[in-house]
């Protein structure tokens, strides 16, 4: 197979390399150096040709695979009827563009104006409402390809673009899921920072997009609700989650940062992504089930309700001008719905529910030491072991009150609160950053463990100087 560098310099004189009547009188895009303009992805090279003003997009394979024909024969069949909202029009040239004085196949799709999906976010970072509007089209649309029963089989930013219209558009089409497909193997595995950490070959049917599709998901709603996030953990190859995240489940500090969010639907999702990595892949329900937690479903530990909504309507495709990208805002207010209207018209987001920090366990443990820690002291201990031995009462006391006192250190500080946040700070963030009840925040749980934070230095030194017999007067 050609190489890139074959393609870039036969895409120099498209007229003698292309027997496709269109492309054959077109003129390739040049780059600011007079090169064509080139965009790579992992077994293909991109470029944009124009011909008579409409714009193309030609995919020139670097990899052979002797099933690419039949596969992309069947997918023109199939969609050829009824295409998902979110497909481009494209068509599978065989024996096509001469390079090196072989014909070799292209792929000739409609050109999409457009940012892929992680130039979008972080042009948008900052726009709660843009962020939010656009992970709601996204539940849209892999509703509609689910219902279609397609998976597109390689969700990642490269293959996502967002218009300047707010649509959303999916591109790179060698791996799609048909039900004509069933049985076969997967002829690639996906982006690896965005598919389950266990998935092989093997794993190829309409739900394989389900995964990724909530990585996606998560990412978007998690940068909308802290828009830091991105510039602390985006990497040039992915938007939040790597590899090595998904592969270590709750133990990167990535995870950390998204569990101590204040957005309890943020905090919600991180926790079913979390368990759905340590899970089997075909554990991982729709989108559009994960998204809504008040219907049962196969989710783990979690209750979900199927959306009601419809699918996107169809993106408008090459013949359309480019509109510049600071029209989103007029989308936001106009064409998109905010996050409230959202809410209301096509996905039921979950109501913000008492965050719930502390594990089974912990209760005894934040209890028994505020208790340890008010016998601890002589005026309290007196009146309440006045009837027995006081010395070696309180010398028990102060045993026990360094034990527990550093239990509760374990579970609390170096357990939980790596992040560096207590239960109280994380409480006062969420109510003052989104507004909710002061009583959705102090739970019992969360004063228990308020008192054992506030307590516990206190407690252990009191417990140390008493065992050491050094008195506190």
């Amino acid at each position: 197979m050609p190489t890139r560098h074959d393609y870039t310099m036969a895409m120099q004189n498209p007229g003698i390399r292309f027997n496709d009547p269109e492309l054959v009188n077109g003129s390739t895009v040049l780059n600011g150096s007079g090169q064509p303009s080139v965009y790579s992805g992992q077994y293909a090279s991109v470029y944009r040709l124009t011909c008579d003003g409409r714009n193309y997009a030609v995919r020139c394979f670097i990899n052979d695979n002797p099933e690419r024909q039949r596969r992309y024969v069947t997918l023109t069949d199939h969609l050829s009827t009824q295409p998902p909202a979110s497909f481009v029009n494209f068509t599978y040239l065989n024996q096509e563009m001469l390079v090196n004085g072989e014909r070799h196949p292209v792929v000739k799709m409609d050109w999409v104006e457009g940012n892929p999906l992680d130039k979008f976010v972080n042009a948008h970072r900052n726009n709660a409402g843009i962020l939010r509007a656009l992970s709601v089209r996204w539940i849209r649309v892999m509703d509609n390809l689910q219902s279609m029963g397609i998976a597109h089989n390689d969700l990642q930013h490269g293959n996502i673009i967002v218009t300047p219209t707010g649509d959303i558009v999916m591109v790179d089409y060698d791996a799609v899921f048909l039900p004509a497909f069933k049985g076969e193997r997967s002829p690639e595995g996906g982006h690896r920072n965005y598919q389950h950490p266990r998935r092989t070959d093997r794993d190829y049917n309409a739900s394989i997009d389900n995964f990724p599709a909530l990585v996606i998901y998560l990412s978007l709603k998690a940068v909308a609700s802290d828009p830091t996030l991105w510039d602390r953990f985006h990497r040039e190859d992915g938007l939040l989650f790597t590899e090595d995240d998904l592969s270590r489940p709750g133990g990167t500090s990535l995870w950390s940062a998204l569990s101590s969010i204040p957005d309890t639907e943020v905090r919600r999702l991180t926790k079913d992504l979390a368990n759905y990595c340590r899970g089997d892949i075909s554990q991982v329900p729709p989108l559009a089930e994960v998204a809504n937690p008040q219907k049962p479903a196969s989710r783990p530990d979690r209750l979900v309700l199927k959306s009601t909504v419809g699918p996107v309507s169809s993106p408008q495709k090459s013949s359309r001008s480019a509109q510049p990208l600071t029209n989103l805002g007029s989308l936001t207010r106009e064409r998109v719905p905010t996050a409230a209207q959202a809410a209301r018209t096509h996905v039921n987001e979950p109501t913000a529910q008492p965050s719930n920090p502390v594990r089974p366990g912990e209760y005894w443990v934040a209890t028994t030491s505020a208790v340890l820690f008010m016998l601890s002291f002589p005026g309290i201990g007196s009146l309440i072991l006045y009837m027995l031995y006081e010395n070696l009462a309180m010398t028990l006391v102060a045993y026990l009150t360094v034990v527990v006192t550093a239990a509760t250190l374990y579970f609390c500080y170096f357990d939980r609160y790596r992040s560096g946040r207590s239960a109280l700070r994380r409480a006062a963030g969420t109510c003052c950053r989104n507004g909710e009840r002061l009583k959705a925040a102090f739970t019992m749980p969360n004063v228990l463990e308020g008192l054992a934070v506030i307590g516990l230095p206190l407690a252990l030194l009191r417990g140390v100087m008493r065992v050491l017999g050094i008195g506190w007067h």
